[in-house]
């Protein structure tokens, strides 16, 4: 199935599900050559220097080449990670967003081949991407710490508030209720010392 094969069926207004991405991407990935087998002959001393030569240098390209390769999965992985939590509104919990993916790709061999054949239809694995992002909202609840400890604050002081007796008005608050002719009344009290 080619890429445009594929993008054009992603346009579709139905909404995909991974069940559907996979049935759609069946990679035909093509067979591993087999190494030839290694003609052996009797090597004579210099061939046994240069054959020392080339095995030393085929090490050096196979270990550089592995290092690239895990390189360039370890970009791809983080990429996945922050498409995950921009998706997902999870911006900041990419331990939390990593553990996901790597959990998911453990539970699903499927999700693992579109991950090893992102580069070949790379519209597939976003189209996944998504759709792990709407099954990691649903599934990751975070709170904020101190939102936490604010809302219980609250709590207690509205149980300890209305735990309490109501105090006594004070004479402010009697001052505040009295008429003019009882502030009146007060005030000369308060003038000649009653």
């Amino acid at each position: 199935m080619t890429e445009e094969n594929l993008q054009s069926q992603e346009q579709a207004p139905e909404k995909q599900t991974l069940e559907d991405l996979y049935k759609e991407f069946e990679p035909k990935l093509p067979a591993k050559e087999q190494p030839e087998a290694a003609k052996t002959t009797a090597p004579n001393g210099n061939d046994t220097a240069i054959l020392t030569e080339f095995n030393s240098l085929k090490a050096e390209i196979e270990a550089d080449k592995l290092a690239r390769a895990r390189e360039k999965e370890d970009k791809d992985f983080k990429s996945a990670v922050a498409t995950l939590a921009k998706s997902a509104g999870l911006e900041g919990k990419d331990t939390i967003l990593k553990g996901f993916l790597l959990g998911k790709a453990t539970e699903d061999e499927r999700l693992r081949t579109l991950w090893e054949n992102r580069s070949i239809a790379p519209k597939t694995w976003e189209a996944a991407l998504e759709l792990l992002a709407e099954e990691a909202k649903s599934q990751i609840t975070v709170t904020d710490p101190q939102l936490e400890e604010n809302q219980r604050a609250m709590e207690d002081s509205q149980r300890t508030r209305s735990a309490t007796a109501p105090q006594a008005p004070t004479q402010e608050q009697d001052i505040m209720k009295m008429s003019d002719g009882e502030f009146d009344f007060a005030w000369q009290s308060l003038i000649r010392g009653n």
